[in-house]
Order: C-alpha cells, then sequence, then structure tokens
C-alpha cells in the first residue's frame, strides 16, 4: 500500500500554471485544470517553494534601492523567509474559517490548489513590473504598469475566489480583502520586528 504523492508531477504542474494563467486570461472554465481533492491541496504549496526564487528577487530589488540597507542580511532574510511562509500557510487557514461560515467548505481545497498556483504566476508578473518600473526604462508608464499589474491581479484573485469556492461576488471580495489585510499585517510584524 503506497500514501499519497507528495510531489506533483510534472503534468499537474504544468497542467496547474496553463489554469492560473487561463485565469489571467479571465477564463472561468480554468477550474477543470486544478485537481479539487485535497492531496492536490497539499501538493500545490509546492508553488509557493518555486516561489521563493522571484520573492527573493523582490526583496533584493527592495534592499538595493533603500537608502538604508539592513544591518544584518541574514536575520532580515530569515524575517522575510518566516514572513513568507506565515502568509502562505496562514491565509488558506483564514479562508478555510470563511468558507466554513459561508457554507463552501467542500470546495476549499479546490481554492487553496488554485489559488497557490496564480500566486506563484502573480508573483512572476509582478516582479517583471517592478523591475519595468525600477529599470526606468519606461518612466512614468513604468509606475502605472505596476500599479495596473497589481490591480489586475487582484480583480484575478477575486475571480478564482468565486469560481472556486462558488460564492458571491461581495464574498470573494472580501476574500481578497482579506489576503490584502492579511498580506499588509505580516509585512508590517516582520518590519517592526527587524
Amino acid at each position: 500500500m503506497t500514501g499519497p504523492k507528495t510531489t506533483p508531477v510534472p503534468s499537474e504542474t504544468i497542467r496547474s500554471l496553463a489554469g492560473a494563467l487561463r485565469f489571467f486570461k479571465l477564463d472561468f472554465a480554468a477550474v477543470t485544470a486544478f485537481d479539487p481533492g485535497t492531496d492536490a491541496a497539499k501538493r500545490s504549496f509546492l508553488a509557493a517553494l518555486y516561489g521563493v526564487p522571484f520573492y527573493a528577487a523582490m526583496l533584493a530589488l527592495d534592499i538595493w534601492q533603500a537608502p538604508g540597507k539592513p544591518a544584518d542580511l541574514w536575520v532580515y532574510a530569515l524575517v522575510q523567509a518566516i514572513a513568507y511562509v506565515i502568509h502562505t500557510a496562514g491565509f488558506p487557514l483564514v479562508v478555510l474559517g470563511l468558507a466554513r461560515l459561508l457554507g463552501h467548505a467542500q470546495q476549499w481545497p479546490l481554492f487553496v490548489t488554485a489559488q497557490n498556483w496564480l500566486g506563484l504566476i502573480q508573483l512572476m508578473a509582478l516582479l517583471a513590473a517592478v523591475v519595468l518600473d525600477q529599470s526606468g526604462i519606461l518612466g512614468a508608464v513604468g509606475t502605472l504598469l505596476l500599479v495596473l499589474v497589481q490591480l489586475y491581479a487582484l480583480v484575478v484573485e477575486t475571480c478564482v475566489a468565486k469560481v472556486t469556492l462558488g460564492v458571491t461576488v461581495t464574498a470573494s471580495c472580501a476574500i481578497v480583502l482579506l489576503d490584502i489585510v492579511f498580506g499588509v499585517g505580516i509585512d508590517q510584524l516582520a518590519v517592526r520586528l527587524f
């Protein structure tokens, strides 16, 4: 007897990434690209692991552009790594509570899977927009592009919450707002601790 697979097979990874990209095209049928089971939800946390280099690049850009550098880069990196893990694991737990309250807990694993893979695509798109903005190549258009990428990512995240959890637009907006508040709270805590 064998246990469930702990890592996604390449076809699952490719299918999930393709599904996340389809969501960015506002193709709501993209939900069929994701396995709705709990094992797939567990495996989808590898998307956060795949996102670590992109997250590290974002932090490096922040440090490079900051007027004051952290006194101890190792402690800074550790604090940021912990904040990344807390947000990655904590936000789905908060959504589980809300999904139970709304009577949609059965759809929660599908939400987690889609959200994790979508988060990887969001991180890559955000990094590209930050690089373009900070490089100055596009001038003021770079900043506008950065803002548009962030806003569009929120719209897509709202659609993913609505489609995967089967909730109303209002509830899906509340979930995205929860993500923003949770993320900002973790970031502020990390900044204050450091």
